[in-house]
């Protein structure tokens, strides 16, 4: 079985262990080579993955490359984002139009065209616009709403959608509302757009508490097993001499606890038996039993590979000043050269509010008729990269090629100098005098505060109810699919009146 801990294949479970919910996770990333923009991460970042990726219907905030049929268009195989979805009627059809916003537009005549409009997916037969799948990762983890008032929507759904009556109906709207209108964030006509955590006090707050503990660490685990794979951090160390050798590796994803998995370690397989209860991506330290090793048994020494092979990652835009071509304007994001080659030396999770390690996708709608229901999460990556290799190289270009690399590699700040900075200014605030205070004084803040935070909460909760109730008189509905059925009217039979 082989443990390679990066995650390679990006599948859908069918169904997930009872108490858990199904989570699909995205990311964007920002290097320091293209400043502080984020960009989405697909699988043509990583040459050395293999990620499956279903085809999807399109959605504003993809990335897109652009191919219209005129190919003189100084846009022609750019790459965009979505910005706007529109419909509109054509002879009886509606059509999705798309406006885009192009990230590194080409000059031509002195003018930029930064951005299109009402732009079709295909025009007679020919695709205008197609899809770069982000790089996504399903799990499997804790609830953030009651598990009941989720089978209660599902199950409703699953009735509604086999008989459609006005009943079954009643009660999908019912349980729709307990769902989406307490733990989701809500466009103009009541229709859920992706979930939001409630406020403290509220109904559900321990539970979506434990849900943000738990994910962090999961979200971590992936981090670290995906991008930093291949550093010594991350890597199979042996511990221990002779009778008392221990593996340390990060469990793969496939692994069973009570079985056998094999682990390479500098090119030597080691197989290790995995405790029962352990969980996928853990950091673990076993025991390596002779039975199981007699061929390598004395040939295994403590210490990891002094060979550190690092990620090969491709970024999708960087800052003009770091290529190896010419450009009037250094400061602007333009693909990387061709003879250039990027390796990940670390990567950092950027928090988000309250600290958390990820964040709700801000999509324009939620699929509400998934089942099991799909939530996405999205995860924001701080990548340290370095340029390794310029592929053909000339002889006498040959040395400033290498003062380039060293120049580009230069500034953009050793993750390690930053981690001694930081710990450094954490060392000088701890001998900074601070105000103390007493315990009942702790208490009395303490209180207050939370006070204050379910006061907000309560006053937030009344707004939505309220925006909800305002919508609901317009005759701003939400629809759950399928045909209201009616009862046929029965025609009256005409009576044919005598003539006397």
């Amino acid at each position: 079985m082989s443990t390679s801990a990066s995650i390679k294949k990006s599948y859908k479970p069918q169904n997930c262990p009872p108490g858990n919910v199904l989570y699909r996770i995205t990311f964007k990333y920002k290097t320091n080579f293209s400043g502080n923009a984020l960009f989405n991460l697909t699988r043509k970042n990583f040459p050395d993955f293999s990620i499956d990726v279903p085809d999807r219907k399109l959605r504003p905030g993809d990335y897109i490359r652009y191919t219209p049929r005129n190919k003189n268009d100084p846009n022609n195989g750019k790459i965009a984002v979505i910005t706007v979805e529109n419909n509109k009627r054509y002879y009886g059809k509606i059509v999705k139009l798309y406006d885009l916003e192009f990230i590194s537009p080409n000059v031509k005549n002195n003018q930029v065209i930064n951005n299109v409009e009402s732009i079709p997916q295909e025009k007679d037969g020919v695709k205008i616009i197609t899809l770069i799948p982000q790089l996504s990762v399903y799990k499997c983890s804790a609830p953030f709403i009651p598990m009941n008032i989720l089978k209660n929507y599902l199950q409703a759904y699953k009735s509604y959608n086999s008989r459609n009556t006005n009943k079954l109906l009643r009660d999908l709207e019912k349980k729709g509302s307990q769902l989406f209108d307490n733990y989701f964030k809500l466009g103009n006509n009541n229709e859920p757009l992706y979930p939001e955590f409630v406020a403290k006090g509220q109904s559900g707050h321990g539970l979506q508490k434990r849900m943000k503990n738990k994910v962090n660490k999961e979200v971590q685990k992936i981090v670290n097993n995906s991008f930093l794979s291949n550093t010594k951090s991350f890597k199979p160390i042996i511990k221990g001499t002779g009778e008392n050798k221990k593996l340390e590796f990060s469990l793969p994803k496939d692994a069973k606890g009570g079985k056998l998995v094999t682990v390479n370690v500098n090119g030597i397989s080691v197989n290790v038996n995995v405790p029962i209860g352990s969980k996928s991506l853990d950091r673990i330290t076993v025991p390596i039993e002779r039975r199981y090793n007699q061929q390598n048994y004395d040939n295994l020494n403590s210490g990891t590979s002094k060979k550190e092979s690092k990620l090969t990652f491709f970024p999708t835009f960087i800052i003009a000043k770091f290529t190896d071509d010419k450009h009037l304007d250094i400061q602007k994001l333009v693909s990387p050269s061709k003879g250039q080659l990027f390796k990940i030396i670390d990567a950092s999770i950027i928090r988000q509010k309250d600290g958390l390690n990820f964040k709700f996708t801000e999509l324009p709608r939620f699929n509400k008729k998934n089942n099991p229901l799909v939530f996405d999460l999205e995860v924001h990556v701080d990548l340290r990269l370095e340029v390794t290799k310029d592929i053909e190289p000339e002889s006498s270009g040959k040395y400033m090629n290498k003062l380039g690399t060293l120049i580009q590699n230069s500034g953009s700040g050793c993750p390690s100098r930053m981690r001694k900075l930081k710990n450094h200014i954490s060392n000088l605030s701890k001998q900074i005098e601070k105000k103390r205070y007493s315990r009942g004084n702790r208490i009395s803040k303490s209180l207050k505060k939370t006070h204050m935070e379910r006061k907000i909460g309560e006053k937030k909760k009344t707004e939505k109810l309220r925006k909800i109730t305002r919508n609901k008189f317009k005759g701003k509905k939400r629809t759950y699919g399928g045909k209201k059925t009616r009862r046929k009217k029965k025609k009256k039979k005409k009576t044919k009146k005598r003539k006397y």
